[in-house]
């Protein structure tokens, strides 16, 4: 039995479709079961709650050989830091009282950054309480997820502008979500693999800022130019959204330290980079969803 936590999410559905296409038998902890897709629900074990829940991570653990471990976003969390640690504390209890075998954890590139980094920084406090417990885990560093340049799409399609806080000609590595739920897919149904490690899940490029806005201009066929969005206009504007102070700052500190290297400070493993480059996700996922 495979637990998959956040099943409505990007990666959660995504590993989910994967762990029923090799028949494995899957476990979802879903907030709002009702949100389950179709063809979904029906074919998973659905614990109705939060995995942040002592008591509802118990109950789905029970019985379980490994588990797949996503904090969900809170955009009106107060604070960053106590939002992660809150979910990794009921995994880590409830995988310690039922004796799960193995974790995949999903988690950041930047082991080893020392500065404040927001979100990245609480993703990694997460993963360490996880680890404490001696469970075997594989954490999926990951660096700047593509499928967040779809919350600018209708920047780039109505003004010709893709606006981040990150420097234009900085390198900013990236990865596909599908990228991610494959790799998450073929550790929890290996169930050979043992000790603790952070493995890398990164894509193919090179690429700065301004380089990703011209493969989009060059797929959309219309200009495109990067905007580096100064620190106090991105969080006025996310402020605006509704988020809390704490969620904002905890975005704000991640932008910069991408801007001061934390994804340069652990050293990606060449036949561990993912095969989804940026000009192909462009041509399938945000081509049409522009």
């Amino acid at each position: 039995m495979i637990v998959v936590t956040t099943p409505t999410g990007q990666i959660g559905h995504a590993v989910v479709q994967g762990l029923l296409a090799e028949r494995q038998s899957v476990r979802v902890i879903a907030r709002n079961p009702a949100a389950l897709p179709d063809g979904i629900a029906e074919n998973v074990e659905v614990f109705a709650g939060s995995h942040g829940n002592p008591e509802v991570a118990m109950a789905a653990y029970e019985g379980a050989d490994a588990v797949l471990h996503i904090t969900p976003p809170d955009v009106h969390a107060a604070n960053v830091r106590s939002h992660y640690r809150g979910f990794a504390a009921a995994s880590a209890a409830a995988i310690t009282a039922t004796g799960v075998k193995r974790a995949v954890v999903v988690s950041t590139l930047g082991r080893g950054y020392t500065a404040e980094a927001g979100h990245l920084s609480a993703a990694l406090e997460a993963e360490g309480i996880i680890n404490a417990t001696g469970v075997h885990t594989r954490s999926l560093a990951m660096p700047f997820f593509m499928d967040n340049l779809l919350n600018h799409r209708s920047s780039i399609k109505d003004h010709g502008i893709l606006p981040l806080p990150n420097e234009q000609d900085k390198v900013l590595l990236t990865v596909a979500t599908p990228d991610i739920a494959r790799v998450a897919v073929g550790l929890l149904t290996d169930r050979t693999w043992t000790g603790q490690e952070s493995l890398p899940v990164v894509g193919p490029d090179l690429l700065t800022p301004r380089q990703m806005a011209g493969i989009i201009s060059d797929s959309i066929g219309r200009p495109v130019h990067f905007a580096q969005v100064s620190s106090d206009t991105y969080r006025s504007t996310l402020l605006q959204y509704g988020m809390s102070e704490g969620w904002v700052q905890g975005l704000a500190d991640m932008g910069a330290a991408q801007n001061n290297g934390i994804y340069d400070v652990q050293v990606r493993d060449p036949h561990r980079v993912t095969e989804t480059s940026f000009a192909a996700w462009v041509e399938t996922t945000l081509k049409p969803a522009l």
